[in-house]
């Protein structure tokens, strides 16, 4: 008997459940993992109208909003990452992994130019505890407008920033 697996089958949802007394979503993906999403997790959650859930597309969970024809897109990663622990051991890995690309890069960018963290901070216009707060892993998520800044100082690009060389 010979046996065919969907190679990205753990990208797609199957079903999905409002759990309203505990507050969860209540998700199945195609692989068989499944798990539980926090209402709380969800950006204005309290504004979310739970009798309005659909699972149209099996990439993205439409949630629908209180006074907004809108409905509010849920995608599989975020649904993933609550529902398996290894996915979001794997997505906490490569954010580190990240971070510390990028703090290398500024450490290594700026002493290159001979720079200190406060001539960085007035030649991009980030805060110098902003930069600090970069190169010593700090900063969880830095924002894009942060990183661009920082490579046009250096007259680079922002690829170049956030690759393991520039």
């Amino acid at each position: 008997m010979q046996t065919v697996q969907l190679k990205s089958a753990y990208k797609m949802m199957t079903k999905v459940q409002v759990d309203k007394r505990r507050r969860v979503l209540h998700v199945q993906f195609a692989d068989g993992i499944s798990g539980d999403i926090p209402l709380r997790t969800i950006n204005d959650h309290e504004k979310l109208d739970l009798d309005r859930l659909e699972l149209e597309d099996p990439y993205v969970i439409q949630i629908g909003v209180v006074g907004d024809a809108e409905a509010l897109g849920i995608p599989w990663d975020f649904a993933r990452y609550y529902c398996d622990p290894s996915y979001a051991k794997q997505v906490e890995q490569r954010h580190k992994r990240d971070r510390q690309t990028i703090a290398q890069q500024l450490r290594r960018l700026r002493h290159k130019q001979a720079w200190t963290q406060e001539q960085l901070a007035k030649r991009s216009g980030v805060s110098r505890i902003t930069i600090n707060r970069l190169e010593n892993e700090v900063e969880q998520s830095p924002r894009l407008e942060t990183l661009e800044r920082l490579a046009e100082a250096f007259g680079i690009e922002l690829r170049q920033l956030v690759a393991d060389e520039a």
